[in-house]
């Protein structure tokens, strides 16, 4: 017997089935570039991006949480700076889905130094 796939939104902790509920989500990756100089911090990426990934309910109670006590930036181990460029782009999805469009096609993709 196999367990269910399910993410979890990092503001309210509600679990979601990875396969069925998949538009209730906007997944935020931090990715890499090769020379591990540069990392984008990517809104909605497509399922291929490869990084570390946080979850967030597209409601606007738990995307304004998650900014707000810095939860992304705890999640992607990113600075908090990084994280205030990208919310734009996630009011945009829960607007849209408040409006009945759950799955709007734009991403954001923001450049960031690494500090090492």
């Amino acid at each position: 017997m196999h367990k269910a796939k399910v993410r979890h939104c990092i503001s309210c902790r509600k679990e979601f089935d990875r396969d069925r509920d998949r538009d209730r989500l906007v997944k935020v990756t931090r990715v890499y570039s090769l020379e591990k100089t540069l990392e984008k911090v990517i809104v909605n990426p497509s399922k291929f991006e490869l990084g570390r990934s946080a979850y967030i309910c597209k409601t606007k109670e738990c995307i304004t949480l998650a900014v707000k006590e810095k939860k992304i930036a705890r999640m992607l181990k990113v600075s908090a700076k990084s994280v205030e460029n990208i919310v734009p782009e996630l009011e945009k999805y829960s607007k849209l889905s408040t409006q009945g469009r759950i799955n709007p096609a734009p991403t954001a993709q923001i450049e960031v130094g690494v500090t090492v």
